[in-house]
């Protein structure tokens, strides 16, 4: 059975990021992902094309209303978008010779 939590509750289990600036650096990932184009996510969220990419390429960090709108229009968690991307090491075959 669910619970049912009051706003307070809520926000002080589930925090989002309030002040400051944030790097994001699974806002790419997030995207591709859902299959969004930068110039598509900036529409959804009124972020400028630009800002994106400038986030997504590091040299641009968010405010944390920022981070919570892109994550949302995802459909992503915002924690994900601040998370850095796990390496992907290709799997090598064994090569009989």
């Amino acid at each position: 059975m669910l619970e049912t939590m009051d706003r307070r509750e809520v926000s002080r289990r589930y925090p989002r990021p309030t002040s400051g600036t944030y790097a994001v650096p699974g806002l790419r990932r997030a995207r591709v992902r859902r299959e969004v184009s930068q110039r598509e996510l900036g529409s959804m969220t009124g972020v400028a094309f630009a800002t994106i990419s400038r986030l997504e390429n590091g040299h641009h960090q968010a405010q944390g209303a920022t981070v919570v709108k892109l994550a949302e229009a995802l459909g992503a968690r915002w924690r994900e978008l601040l998370r850095e991307p796990l390496e992907e090491t290709p799997i090598e075959e064994d090569e009989e010779t």
